[in-house]
């Protein structure tokens, strides 16, 4: 499995999250992504992201606070604004690595835009 882990602000639109991620995928030479896995506590303006996975033809998981703080030691990005919401130093990289598996690891670190960020976990041992 392969996943897309999204950190993002409020105002971000469909197209930049949309844009992030293909970004994030073309740097860590994935072709396609199984999820996209974005924070729970992101309550507001979540239609942008699920409008993202519909477009990726892929699920949306959202990925409560304490499976993001058990995914923190695999981040290897440290955002100091990000601990206190939800216990990881990166959102993008402990959300993709929750939603990947307990075996995950990270292919590509947390990349950054404007108003998103995106990084891509694999279980897949061959990768």
């Amino acid at each position: 499995m392969i996943v897309a882990g999204i950190g993002y602000r409020n105002a971000a639109s469909a197209g930049e999250i949309d844009a992030v991620v293909r970004r994030a995928m073309a740097e860590a030479s994935v072709p396609a992504i199984n999820g996209l896995a974005v924070p729970a506590f992101k309550e507001t303006d979540i239609v942008a992201v699920s409008r993202v996975a519909e477009g990726f033809g892929v699920r949306l998981m959202r990925i409560d606070n304490g499976d993001l703080a058990k995914a923190a030691p695999g981040c290897v990005t440290t955002m100091s604004h990000a601990m206190p919401g939800c216990g990881s130093a990166s959102v993008a990289e402990a959300a993709a690595l929750a939603a990947a598996g307990p075996d995950a690891r990270l292919l590509l670190p947390r990349i950054a835009d404007t108003r998103a960020t995106c990084a891509i976990a694999t279980d897949e041992a061959d990768r």
